[in-house]
């Protein structure tokens, strides 16, 4: 996947082209209305002296649907507002206020790492996982990269135990041969995210 649609955040109607997670070809696009509230909390600052705008907050769902297999994905998050200072056409400065939505879950979860279809199960439970968690908890969606990681040098024969003892990872990858340098690398650097 694109990782600039992995930025978080998007303008209100400026949906990223997320891929389906269902045919993997085609790209999602908005269905039906998005729902949008401000929450309690926040209309109850409006009454503040200090009050701003950006200080708006609020929950939203959304219902995606493939342009291909026209299969259905529910996305929900909050929302908040920024402003955005530019210059106008002549050089006066001009402060505009945009919406944003920031999503939490997609159900199904959205796949952020391609994978071939003969990728070992263990592999793929583990990635699905992480692919749940980026939006909602980047620290654990990191640790179940790297379990990913470890299940690979599972199947790649490298042990992940000394007897009774278990092998730590950055052991198991000095294990790989030498001619898979780069793997060492990506996998020395996944080791220090979970």
């Amino acid at each position: 996947m694109d990782k600039e649609l992995l930025q978080g955040a998007f303008k209100r109607g400026e949906i990223p082209e997320y891929k389906c997670p269902h045919c993997h070809k085609g790209v999602l696009r908005e269905e039906g209305e998005l729902r949008a509230v401000e929450t309690e909390a926040s209309k109850a600052r409006h009454r503040e002296d200090w009050w701003d705008p950006e200080m708006i907050e609020g929950v939203f769902s959304l219902t995606l649907q493939c342009s291909k297999c026209r299969e259905m994905v529910l996305a929900i998050g909050s929302t908040f507002v920024n402003q955005s200072v530019d210059l106008d056409d002549e050089g006066e400065l001009s402060m505009e206020y945009f919406e944003f939505l920031k999503p939490a879950y997609f159900q199904p979860s959205l796949r952020l790492i391609d994978y071939p279809a003969k990728t070992p199960k263990e592999v793929t439970a583990s990635l699905n996982v992480a692919s749940s968690l980026y939006f909602s908890s980047p620290p654990s969606c990191c640790n179940q990269v790297r379990i990913a990681a470890e299940s690979i040098l599972t199947y790649l024969g490298v042990p992940a135990k000394d007897g009774e003892s278990f092998i730590p990872f950055g052991k198991r990858v000095q294990h790989l041969p030498d001619d898979q340098k780069s793997v060492k690398a990506l996998f020395s650097a996944i080791r220090w995210l979970g």
